[in-house]
């Protein structure tokens, strides 16, 4: 018979361990939805806190509004549809350097790149296995035309400031799972059907995403529109993003500025470019920010302060910048710049940055989802106007043939330029 002491022992465990199991199953049913309320706080307090001017298009009762209303829907959403939600929230902060933009090593992405060319969407990246799809146009995901693929991104994908830079990042973000799947387009880890058309063919192809760490690696072939290496001699490389070149009578320097360095990387690779311009007695000068997303500005100008010891160069109007759609950051605020203190004609196609409003890219991490958080803290004016874009002097639209040929109609342009210039010259003398 057991004694009162051994009765009262046994159902006080009785007890504690059903105490325990209720506990573990609470904490099962609600730490999601408790992350989601921490990283709901996190990403309000934070942004009110850092961003130079949070309000300056939604204003604070909106915002508020718009966190609580997510904050409600949390146990409905999925993890995916929790991170469109708050890439959605971003966007309406209205400036492109507050965004969510998914740059986890655990994102999942399927193993192709694509472009946006006016109304296509051209495959410009594959695998091995999908070389024959290279140059092809995508047209379904999962049977959804791209047309209706591209409206659902349009008030999602990061970092956008104009028309211009919503057409990139839509490409850039076209073929993420984790967007595709936050928009109810996709089963995030399913495969998924993609619909390829290439010289008429219709071909149907079904895929599983990647890990974002392997994407780099795994495409193997792509296609370009930029092609400096048909007219320049590749001479010097901080890099494969900081490089300069020369033509072959040395008379035009050419510079690719994808990346901006430290100072001292950019004392050093400018100093290079200052002896060989000098070296050679060149004329004319090229800087193309083609590829360039931003970085810091001040680096850009550094270069600049270089370039001007240059004697040689025709200052008057030998001195030329290529800009186009992801020219953004920095990178469009050099190329304002630099058409002021170098003189330089602007060719190419406008910006994806915006010339007065939010940069200088802070960031910090939601501690639940552990997601990216960018926001702006110093605002910037290049110019007087309301313009939405910095646009060139001379619009030279990339052709479709410059991704599949070993044309760049941008850099042809200039050449062709330079070429009349040289001729007038000579007739002058």
């Amino acid at each position: 018979m057991m004694t009162f002491s051994k009765v009262f022992l046994t159902l006080s465990f009785i007890a504690l361990f059903a105490l325990l199991a209720n506990s573990a199953a609470w904490a099962q049913t609600t730490s999601p939805d408790i992350g989601w309320q921490e990283d709901l706080d996190f990403f309000e307090k934070e942004l009110e806190e850092r961003h130079i001017d949070l309000f300056h298009r939604l204003d604070a009762d909106a915002f508020h509004e718009e966190v609580e209303g997510l904050r409600r829907l949390g146990p409905s959403l999925s993890i995916h549809e929790r991170r469109v939600a708050l890439m959605r929230l971003a966007r309406k902060i209205g400036d492109g350097h507050t965004a969510v933009p998914l740059w986890s090593d655990t994102i999942r992405r399927f193993p192709f790149e694509v472009t946006l060319v006016d109304d296509l969407v051209l495959v410009t990246g594959v695998s091995a296995t999908h070389k024959h799809l290279l140059g092809a146009t995508l047209t379904h995901v999962n049977g959804v035309p791209v047309a209706d693929v591209k409206r659902q991104l349009a008030d999602v994908v990061p970092f956008v400031e104009n028309d211009f830079s919503l057409r990139v990042r839509t490409g850039l973000y076209f073929l993420v799972e984790d967007m595709l799947a936050g928009i109810g387009l996709v089963d995030a880890d399913q495969p998924t059907s993609l619909t390829f058309k290439n010289e008429g063919a219709v071909h149907s192809e079904t895929v599983e995403a990647i890990d974002q760490v392997k994407f780099e690696d795994v495409l193997t072939h792509r296609l370009q529109p930029r092609h400096p290496e048909v007219h320049f001699t590749h001479q010097v490389s901080a890099s494969d993003t900081l490089w300069f070149g020369e033509s072959g009578d040395g008379k035009t320097l050419y510079i690719q500025l994808d990346r901006y360095p430290g100072q001292e990387e950019m004392q050093a690779f400018g100093d290079g470019v200052l002896a060989r311009i000098r070296e050679r007695g060149s004329h004319n000068l090229i800087i193309d920010l083609r590829h360039n997303f931003g970085g810091d500005f001040f680096s850009g100008l550094h270069l600049a302060s270089i370039l001007n010891l240059a004697d040689s160069v025709n200052w008057n109007d030998g001195v030329y910048v290529l800009i186009g759609n992801r020219t953004f950051s920095a990178a469009m605020s050099n190329a304002a710049q630099f058409r002021q203190i170098l003189n330089a004609k602007l060719v190419g196609s406008p910006t994806g940055g915006r010339p007065c409003g939010y940069q200088d890219l802070g960031q910090f991490e939601l501690p639940h989802s552990q997601l990216t958080v960018t926001f702006s803290k110093r605002r910037f004016c290049f110019i007087d106007t309301a313009d939405d874009s910095i646009y060139p002097d001379y619009m030279v639209k990339t052709a479709m043939s410059d991704f599949y040929g070993n044309t760049d109609s941008v850099l042809a342009w200039v050449m062709d330029d330079i070429a009349r210039l040289d001729k007038a010259d000579g007739l002058s003398r």
